[in-house]
């Protein structure tokens, strides 16, 4: 039921923007809007004020965050690697995020609070504070690089790849420094470091970041609710049969061994299993969207792993309660 109660709502959000799309009520150009208003907008803001609020100095547990970014960065670069053998290269950097990028923010948290207790969810949020950094970094890497070699498609002497590799290189650089969740994650971490948060908790910018951040997700599963057709998932089912093996199997499963060998017990190797069991990221298809990839692609991922994820995760917690714990596997 704690799954249900947080996925539920999400269907019904996708199920609700797909009909505003049916209806005509939401068209290309309003799709559009909402996408560079949630990019530009809304995720940094939740990005920045879940990283800032959350205490670094009371629930930081290094072993923890290891495993976490170990098991996102091997996902990754297993995923980019595999991306190369996609013939259609618009699809390579969809691919990419909605295999390694997990909705730890939005489904995870919420789940390790339901399943433990607040103080395993704090634990979750500091965690999820460097994952921000960690998956942005690489979602946005990948999708730069994926975008070069679009770009570059057509250019098959060496002396014109080599006239761009300067531009293509600043290009990727400023890119990426300037990217806003990159910006807005790196800002929280460091509001959250040095305890600055307290300094406008409460206040106008805080009540400002607070309804930013409340539109976020509505407005990101609307407008994937609105870009999901039938057609979609059919046509992509192979990447998104091969995205949601790695999101939802692959990767809880190299979380629970990374936190077994890291010598995790109880709500701790939970944590460590739970993250990596959730379900694509809802900011993969904006990201997807703003910086030129296959949206459809992820759209269809999301939603596909998030109805799945109720499955899942359920059959990794049985597993992980009644066996690997009750059974002395460790």
């Amino acid at each position: 039921m704690e799954i249900l109660s947080v996925t539920i709502p999400l269907f019904i959000l996708l199920i609700i923007g797909y009909i505003c799309r049916k209806k005509g009520i939401i068209n290309d150009s309003i799709n559009d809007f909402l996408s560079k208003a949630v990019y530009y907008v809304a995720f940094p803001a939740l990005t920045f004020r879940s990283v800032a609020s959350s205490n670094f100095r009371e629930t930081f547990n290094m072993g923890l965050v290891a495993v976490n970014v170990i098991m996102v960065t091997g996902i990754f670069v297993l995923a980019f690697a595999l991306a190369f053998l996609i013939k259609d290269k618009t699809k390579r950097g969809s691919f990419t995020m909605t295999a390694f990028r997990s909705n730890q923010g939005y489904m995870g948290i919420p789940i390790i609070l339901s399943f433990y207790n607040p103080q395993a969810m704090a634990k979750g949020a500091i965690i999820n504070s460097f994952d921000s950094v960690n998956v942005i970094f690489w979602s946005v890497l990948a999708l730069e690089i994926f975008g070069v070699v679009r770009a570059n498609s057509d250019k098959n002497t060496v002396s014109a790849k080599m006239r761009d590799a300067g531009k293509t290189a600043r290009k990727l650089l400023v890119n990426f420094i300037t990217n806003p969740f990159l910006i807005s994650a790196v800002l929280g971490l460091t509001v959250s470091y040095f305890q600055l948060f307290s300094l406008v908790a409460g206040g106008m910018i805080d009540k400002t970041l607070v309804l930013a951040q409340n539109t976020a997700l509505p407005l990101a599963m609307i407008m994937i609710g609105a870009s999901i057709s039938l057609n979609s998932i059919s046509k992509n089912l192979k990447l998104v049969l091969s995205a949601s093996l790695f999101k939802l199997i692959l990767s809880p499963i190299v979380g629970l061994a990374l936190g077994m060998a890291f010598g995790f017990t109880g709500e701790d190797l939970g944590i460590c299993m739970l993250f990596g069991a959730m379900p694509s990221a809802v900011s993969s298809y904006v990201m997807a969207k703003e910086m030129g990839a296959d949206e459809e692609l992820c759209a269809a991922t999301i939603g596909f792993t998030t109805l799945v994820s109720i499955v899942t995760i359920s059959a990794f917690k049985f597993v992980l309660d009644n066996i690997i714990l009750k059974g002395s596997i460790i």
